[in-house]
């Protein structure tokens, strides 16, 4: 006779969530909208639509490694999750729940100047500078002729801007990394990073 292996027979269940996180905690609560009519995505093939209380579930997973993740394709662009795909693991009647919170999309702007007199402040005569290439927790973007930058479909959260790549003899006049906050759906303006000029040391010349 064969032995039946269990372990790869699918009676695994998977489950969770698609909401609006109007309150952006991660949670649903009751303050957040359910999604219904969402396509919740396993290892890529399989579909599952979410009900009228946004709930969706798998049945009869086979044991292992898989990933999930929710298509957003029918929703606006301005929807979004802090993490649309997530991988995990099935054993032998494993119930696993993976909720996807979404809210909508924000976005950071602002300029990298240089600061001739080095008071903190983009004065009438001081230009942005271009070409400076700026990082948003790993989000990369380069300024233009102006020294504008723009970071866009950003789920709510806390970020780290930072610049990378500057024009040569400079560095930023701010020495503490700046944070950022950006609420949902909001459009964070007006985000300054100042250059200065490094300063070279003087020769000095001793005469007997």
């Amino acid at each position: 006779s064969k032995s039946l292996d269990l372990d790869r027979v699918g009676f695994s269940f998977i489950s969770g969530r698609v909401f609006m996180d109007v309150n952006s905690n991660g949670i649903f609560d009751v303050a957040d909208k359910p999604l219904s009519g969402t396509d919740v995505v396993i290892d890529g093939t399989i579909e599952a639509k979410t009900n009228k209380n946004g709930v969706y579930v798998f049945s009869f997973v086979r044991s292992g490694r898989h990933s999930i993740d929710v298509n957003l394709g029918s929703m606006p662009a301005e929807i979004g999750a802090m993490q649309r795909r997530q991988a995990f693991d099935t054993r032998l009647l494993s119930q696993v729940r993976i909720d996807f919170p979404l809210d909508v999309l924000g976005s950071v702007s602002g300029v990298v100047y240089l600061d001739q007199n080095n008071d903190g402040e983009m004065d009438g005569d001081e230009r942005g500078a271009p070409n400076v290439v700026l990082a948003l927790n790993g989000f990369l973007t380069t300024t233009d002729e102006q020294g504008v930058f723009r970071f866009a479909n950003l789920a709510s959260g806390t970020y780290v801007l930072e610049p990378r790549t500057l024009p040569p003899e400079t560095y930023p006049a701010q020495k503490q990394m700046l944070y950022v906050y950006v609420q949902p759906g909001a459009d964070l303006k007006g985000c300054m990073v100042a250059l200065v000029k490094k300063e070279r040391p003087a020769n000095i010349k001793v005469f007997d």
